[in-house]
């Protein structure tokens, strides 16, 4: 059973073993949406203490319910709910970490690179921004990183090679610039590659011919040159490849 903690506090958090989910976060969606996503998270924790028990779905604003901080204009504007002893199962955790973030701008957290068992990270459809996060490339134990439609720049960091147990790589939509790096040929378990509307130069990578696993590879609306690589006949469980806007599919188009 994880130990659930959020805090609005910035100080340094860690999250060594994901038994701990430290964040400080801002919620800029409107009053009724807010109470309604804040009810949906009471259900999804186990709250032994009752601490939450002012959480209730007659009022007529959160911002009167224990920890939820609000502004002038009755917007919710902080959550904290430090040493409230909320437990939930890790994926529970994974799934309302991903709520937590929806609509939320700024850095990618640091402290996320220190969640050692996290499995599943999607920002998308938010406003992060900031270069590529390496400190996430840490994370060996993630299947599923998302952040896709962000503002995310920069290289893609070489230490993606690091993602070992990664099955879905999803970043299109955001400012990524450079090469797709020769590291990602030790993703033997990646089966999604969609990099689409980026703005990344150079030659499609060969290396990507030994993500043994790939099954979907999108890369249109970008700035890639040269041939497609022969390489790429390897892919055995390759069905979905879609380059400008064109559309591939193996068995039907002989990749040379």
């Amino acid at each position: 059973m994880a130990s659930l903690l959020i805090s609005s506090v910035p100080e340094k958090l860690f999250c060594p073993s994901f038994s701990m989910l430290c964040f400080h976060f801002v919620f800029i969606r409107s009053l009724s949406a807010e109470g309604v996503f804040l009810l949906e998270f009471r259900k999804s924790v186990i709250d032994s203490d009752n601490n939450l028990q002012s959480w209730n779905s007659l009022d007529s604003t959160p911002c009167i319910w224990k920890g939820v901080g609000c502004s002038t204009n009755l917007e919710v504007t902080s959550l904290n709910l430090h040493s409230l002893n909320l437990s939930g199962s890790l994926s529970t955790i994974a799934t309302i970490f991903q709520c937590l973030l929806q609509l939320l701008s700024g850095p990618i957290p640091q402290c996320l690179g220190e969640c050692r068992s996290l499995e599943i990270l999607d920002l998308c459809a938010n406003k992060f921004h900031g270069e590529f996060p390496a400190h996430l490339c840490s994370l060996n134990t993630l299947k599923l990183l998302y952040f896709c439609e962000n503002y995310i720049f920069g290289e893609i960091s070489r230490e993606i090679g690091n993602l070992t147990s990664l099955v879905e790589l999803v970043i299109y939509n955001n400012n990524l610039t450079g090469t797709i790096p020769a590291s990602i040929r030790e993703l033997k378990h990646l089966r999604v590659i969609w990099a689409s509307v980026n703005s990344f130069t150079g030659p499609i990578p060969p290396e990507i011919s030994e993500c043994e696993s790939l099954e979907i590879l999108r890369l249109a609306m970008n700035s890639f040159q040269g041939s497609l690589p022969k390489e790429l006949q390897k892919l055995q469980n390759l069905t979905n490849l879609i380059l400008e806007g064109k559309h591939f599919y193996l068995g039907r188009f002989l990749l040379r």
